[in-house]
């Protein structure tokens, strides 16, 4: 039930892993009809490659953990400000509010106390759209690159197969070094098999590109190191 919706009646809606079914399914068409071939994208596989990279991005237990954490945090904020206004006198409860009513002003970005407990609970139900609607259009401006190889060990992949890198990240203050889609020396890098590996960036790498064995080594690194769990 990592993705499963619950409706008010307590029936399991499977939209999202039907969404995600559909997805995995065009890219493994793409796969066996162009990346083994090494042919060029026509501008719909294009969008379904950009979606497939984007969910392997959001999907995984360790986002789910991660955004849980996050939102966690707020929660507790909220459960926190609720807990106070509750044992509050009527002065202070009218202070506190004009302090939420200024906080809360944009009705567009605001969260009711309800919300942000959806959030904490199942943030891969409540963000997977919003994570699609924003990521794919970025990724799709972005170059891409297919390296290729043929060494016997090849690509290896985990249990967070997406990797968002920026190998200039170091050169930054620490408050700057998390990876962003924005970013000019972003890599966002994925095998897609043992003898191939996704790499958009904004570096100009386009096409098939072969592989050395020091990128080889490099991409293997980077996501050995991205993995959870397992690699």
């Amino acid at each position: 039930d990592l993705y499963t919706l619950e409706e008010v009646d307590g029936k399991r809606d499977l939209r999202i892993e039907t969404t995600l079914s559909t997805i995995e399914d065009r890219f493994a068409r793409m796969r066996n009809s162009k990346f083994n071939f090494q042919r060029a994208l026509t501008p719909e596989e294009h969008v379904n490659l950009c979606m497939f990279v984007a969910a392997a991005q959001i999907r995984t237990t360790a986002s789910r953990d991660h955004h849980a954490a996050q939102w966690g945090n707020v929660l507790k904020v909220a459960d926190d400000l609720a807990d106070k206004m509750a044992r509050a006198n009527s002065e202070q409860r009218g202070a506190m509010a004009q302090i939420t009513e200024i906080s809360s002003s944009d009705s567009r970005t605001a969260l009711t106390h309800e919300q942000l407990r959806q959030l904490a609970a199942k943030p891969l139900q409540h963000m997977m759209a919003p994570v699609l609607r924003n990521t794919v259009p970025i990724l799709l401006k972005m170059d891409m690159a297919i390296f290729c190889t043929d060494d016997s060990t090849g690509f290896i992949t985990s249990d967070r197969p997406c990797a968002w890198f920026d190998p200039e990240a170091h050169k930054l203050p620490p408050f700057y070094r998390s990876p962003g889609l924005g970013i000019r020396t972003i890599e966002v890098t994925m095998p897609i098999s043992p003898q191939q590996c996704l790499c958009l960036s904004w570096k100009g790498w386009k096409g098939y590109i072969d592989s050395t064995p020091q990128l080889l080594d490099e991409f293997n690194r980077r996501h050995r190191f991205h993995c959870n769990t397992q690699y």
